[in-house]
């Protein structure tokens, strides 16, 4: 073998090493770096062609340029071209570059709008902050209108907006696919641009449910408080804001069930105000007569509603909700239950389901907060008596009572509860006469509980300035805690006086009152009615114990 044969098989061996080495490096160029902080950067549009308000544009095709690539899967659900096309756009995916190819040609002089929602991603399926529009026009000007606001309560709303076409469409416009649809931001900002010279109405909704056409009794949204937002003398409407319902206005009926004896239960998608009539509410047997109906509300759990009805039977028998004429914002919705009743009647002893033995007895200093004795099934309250005796280690305490249904009786003492002290309560056996089930085992039962100490806490007074009308209200939610909720009236000085509030964190919203039903309505649908005027105050409000806050000369804006 010659030298120089030797030699070409040497290099050739040298560069077949050297391929995979080659290929090791250029993958690992273009691999993410292991460790360190995840990329949570959302992507941006850097640039368009056309360049955002572009006039006299007559090409077919329109590029979208970000900062990052983007995923390919986010695209077809992300993008929308307003007004909407008659054609479907073709759109390709070219890495941080996306092109829309129009498969039709574009009307002349219309400003086009490329929505962008928050459901575009990149690569690491980090989502848009916000949604973004950009507009061209085929003609040689941009629309300049605009409707910018907040939705308050709810992170992840889209919101939808129709032009009014006529007096048909004022009252219809839902039904139909929205002109423009856009997602507001993680804090709820939106801003419809470019748009025309008109009147529009506006719905927030789950932004899942962005572009479609609204069907009210299985969607929940918030209205404003304008009928109409007018773009015809004032081109840019600012704080068109909306509260977003955490539940659907209506209250449906979710199931009923039967107990025992004569006794049933119902169970409603949301709790039942005392304001809410249940005149609507009829039970007919099985041959079609109405049952005379004894109705009451669980202590504890206010979505259910308790029924006892005249006779027992073993038949079925139907819970039938009518439609209400005139309908409050909350309202119950027409509908029918059939349940199958019976005779059948538990033969075991009657027992306490609340309180709970040595269950912490929570007190206020100023207020005697009363003990509510819930029993597992019903009492014959004519015939039973609240001769039970309670003391204090051995004092005997004085107190008053009363049955409030026929699951429950109110206690509270005459003078108040002591703090961090044991009490017992002893219920004698002949005081109890349950409806249908055996007396108490035992011929004295026995409950111990222990006080807390006093709850401690903080107030607030609010001087909203101006003489303000009265159906004007206060509603005071803290944060973290939904359930701890405030409301007050304006009080005859036209102050708000909110006292016993828990220390910690508080969102403070005005809201007015027009349907008196303490609390604010979001709007319906159909038949139209605006949401009730509201307004957050901008700041968190912060309570502490044994102090009294005031907040004077609060501006509540020009629209009340």
């Amino acid at each position: 073998m010659t030298k120089r044969l030797l030699k070409i098989i040497t290099d050739f061996r040298n560069k077949i090493y050297y391929i995979p080495f080659l290929l090791f490096i250029s993958c690992a160029a273009i691999m993410s770096p292991p460790g360190g902080l995840k990329d949570e950067t959302p992507p941006e549009l850097i640039s368009t062609v056309p360049k955002n308000r572009a006039t006299n544009y007559n090409g077919n095709q329109i590029e979208l340029i970000f900062s990052e690539y983007i995923d390919e899967n986010s695209i077809k659900d992300a993008i929308t071209i307003l007004p909407n096309l008659e054609e479907e756009p073709n759109i390709k995916y070219k890495g941080k570059k996306i092109q829309i190819i129009f498969e039709g040609s574009l009307e002349n002089n219309q400003t086009y709008i490329v929505v962008i929602n928050r459901k575009l991603s990149d690569e690491r399926k980090v989502k848009l902050s916000q949604g973004i529009q950009f507009a061209f026009s085929t003609g040689d000007k941009i629309d300049n209108g605009s409707i910018s606001g907040r939705i308050y309560n709810s992170k992840n709303s889209s919101v939808q907006l129709w032009k009014i076409k006529d007096k048909i469409d004022s009252l219809d416009f839902y039904k139909r696919i929205p002109d423009y649809s856009i997602d507001a931001s993680d804090s709820g900002q939106y801003e419809f641009k470019f748009l025309s010279s008109g009147d529009y109405r506006l719905v927030a909704l789950d932004n899942s449910l962005s572009g479609l056409s609204i069907v009210p009794k299985n969607m929940l949204y918030g209205l404003h408080w304008e009928s109409v937002i007018s773009l015809k003398q004032k081109l840019n409407q600012e704080n068109i804001n909306v509260y977003f319902p955490n539940e659907k206005n209506s209250i449906r009926m979710v199931q009923a069930e039967w107990i025992e004896g004569s006794w049933g239960c119902i169970t409603f998608s949301k709790k039942i105000e005392d304001y809410l009539s249940l005149d609507h509410i009829d039970i007919f047997y099985e041959d079609s007569v109405k049952a005379n109906v004894q109705f009451f509300q669980e202590n504890k759990d206010n979505k259910k509603l308790n029924f006892i009805l005249d006779r027992v039977t073993k038949s079925f028998v139907t819970i039938e909700i009518k439609e209400e004429r005139q309908r409050l914002p909350n309202y119950f919705e027409p509908g029918k239950i059939r349940i199958k009743m019976d005779t059948f009647v538990d033969t075991t002893s009657i027992s306490l389901i609340s309180p709970q033995k040595k269950e912490k007895l929570k007190i206020e200093e100023d207020k005697i907060i009363p003990i509510y004795l819930s029993f597992s099934s019903l009492i014959d309250t004519a015939n039973s008596n609240s001769n039970f005796s309670i003391f204090q280690d051995s004092v005997l305490v004085e107190y008053d009572a009363e049955w409030i249904n026929p699951l429950s009786a109110k206690i509270f003492p005459k003078d108040n509860w002591i703090p961090d002290k044991d009490y017992f309560i002893n219920i004698p056996q002949e005081s109890i006469v349950p409806l249908y089930r055996k007396i108490f085992k035992d011929s004295v039962y026995t409950i111990s509980l222990k006080s807390s100490s006093y709850q401690k806490y903080g107030s607030l007074i609010i001087n909203p300035g101006i003489d303000h009308s009265n159906d004007l209200k206060v509603e005071l939610k803290m944060l973290g805690n939904e359930s701890v909720v405030l409301k007050n009236n304006l009080n005859s000085d036209k102050l708000f006086r909110l006292e016993n509030i828990l220390e910690g964190q508080y969102l403070l919203m005005f809201f007015q009152d027009k349907n008196k039903d303490n609390q604010i309505s979001s709007g319906v649908l159909y038949p139209y009615q605006p949401s009730e005027w509201f307004y957050y105050y901008p700041d968190t409000i912060n309570i502490r114990s044994n102090w009294e806050l005031e907040l004077n000369e609060i501006n509540l804006g020009k629209n009340y």
